[in-house]
């Protein structure tokens, strides 16, 4: 029975496939490529037939474009569509002059392209042959990427030639058979060799790569302070480092004088630098340890190095400070070599005690040793070793630990018990009769 398709059956076919996205993906299709002609030479252009098929009737074909690019040649199929397809199936062959192409095997990606959507791919294989016996080729005595400042010798492989030029960059550079170049800036360099026989002519290119050299750079020779927070720095954007000891981070803490050296790589290329470093004293000081004293009395603190510059917590800068209060003393002392220490002491003042340590030890040749102490205290005072003698112990908060009498005998021979006496500062007072004394102690 024979089928009749009216207007209105093939406008509703239409609207069946109207913005069909599924459909739409496969409305071209490339099928197969053929080579008509004979083989293809350098020499001669280079046809390529593109089998197509189109799933839309109304699919417009806009025509095609290519790119050679080393050894691969993207071809391009361009096709439009509208949003309705009209379904009939349609096939076509479309032939593509390719040109002359330099002799090479190529691979050939055949793309069909609908609205500048690629919706299917072909790869198909060419080998273009030489129609001329003067065949270019070299060697390299070093490899195509270099570093700045290496050198190459470009060495021609053809027999039977008339002739052999290289250009660089496009640029005659030389007609012997052999070509020697230094390359002392980074960046792409094309080498083409031009050979010809007595017919005609053929050329190779080939891009040489040269990279920077990475600068390691450590800077002068350098003397830091002892204790002082130091560190050598690699530089950004390497592959890689390296430095003396080993070690591969990007930095490098110093605390010891000696030689230090680094290498730096980046894109296969490298360099080395050394840095000494010397250390450098900071200057001693003692101002004395935390102490007490008795009201009215002061303590000099005496920082004093040759050189030196000077600054007290109170802003003064001369190399000594006499201290008369309860307070945390300290000082920094900067030495000639520029480097610089600070210490400090605590000084507490014992308000209970109103007489004048110093006078009355001159008095009575009043002293108390060891000092620090750790189990016993040992008492030496002009006394006679029969007096009774009154002893009082305040701690630094000005609060009375001891209170008893003793004979001064057995503070000399025996000394006085501080087994069960907390660590700390303390004030001794000493009487007997007239004479009375007092001094600071500290048990350890």
């Amino acid at each position: 029975m024979k089928k009749t398709f009216t207007l209105k059956s093939i406008f509703a076919f239409a609207l069946l496939t109207f913005c069909s996205g599924s459909l739409h993906s496969q409305t071209v299709q490339i099928n197969s490529a053929t080579y008509p002609g004979p083989a293809a030479t350098s020499c001669t252009n280079t046809f390529i037939d593109v089998n197509v098929t189109v799933l839309c009737i109304n699919t417009v074909y806009n025509g095609s474009s290519f790119n050679v690019s080393g050894n691969v040649i993207d071809i391009n199929l361009d096709h439009s569509l509208g949003p309705i397809c009209l379904g009939a199936i349609g096939m076509s062959v479309k032939n593509i002059n390719l040109g002359m192409l330099p002799a090479n095997t190529y691979t050939v990606n055949i793309n069909g392209v609908l609205n500048n959507n690629g919706v299917s791919t072909l790869v198909s294989s060419l080998t273009v042959t030489s129609c001329c016996t003067a065949s270019p080729a070299f060697s390299l005595d070093n490899s195509d990427t270099i570093c700045a400042g290496d050198s190459i010798s470009f060495n021609s492989l053809g027999s039977g030639l008339t002739s052999t030029k290289w250009y660089d960059n496009n640029v005659f550079a030389s007609s012997t058979s052999t070509f020697g170049k230094r390359f002392n800036s980074p960046g792409a360099y094309q080498i083409k060799l031009v050979v010809a026989d007595a017919s005609c002519s053929d050329s190779l290119t080939k891009t040489i790569q040269v990279n920077a050299i990475p600068q390691a750079n450590l800077g002068a020779d350098t003397a830091i302070c002892e204790d002082s927070d130091f560190s050598l720095w690699a530089g950004n954007n390497l592959d890689s480092v390296r430095w003396s000891d080993g070690s591969t981070a990007d930095s490098l803490a110093i605390n010891a004088a000696g030689t230090y050296s680094l290498t730096v790589h980046s894109g296969g290329c490298s360099s080395t630098d050394d840095i000494v470093i010397s250390i450098l004293q900071a200057p001693v000081i003692d101002i004395g340890s935390d102490t007490i004293i008795c009201q009215g009395d002061s303590v000099l603190l005496d920082a004093t190095v040759a050189g030196a510059t000077y600054l007290w917590q109170d802003n003064s800068t001369s190399s000594t400070l006499v201290a008369r209060s309860t307070g945390t003393y300290w000082v920094e002392v900067k030495g000639s070599n520029g480097c610089v220490t600070s210490t400090s002491m605590h000084l507490q003042i014992d308000t209970s005690c109103t007489i004048s340590t110093n006078d009355l030890q001159s008095l009575n040749n009043f002293s108390l040793y060891p000092n620090p102490a750790k189990n016993r205290l040992f008492i030496q005072s002009d006394l006679p070793k029969t007096s009774v003698v009154n002893l009082k112990i305040t701690d630094s908060q000005g609060r009375l630990i001891l209170d008893q009498n003793k004979n001064h005998s057995s503070l000399q021979e025996q000394g006085l018990d501080l087994s069960k006496l907390p660590k700390g500062f303390y004030i001794l007072q000493f009487s007997s009769g007239q004479f009375q004394s007092s001094q600071s102690f500290i048990k350890e």
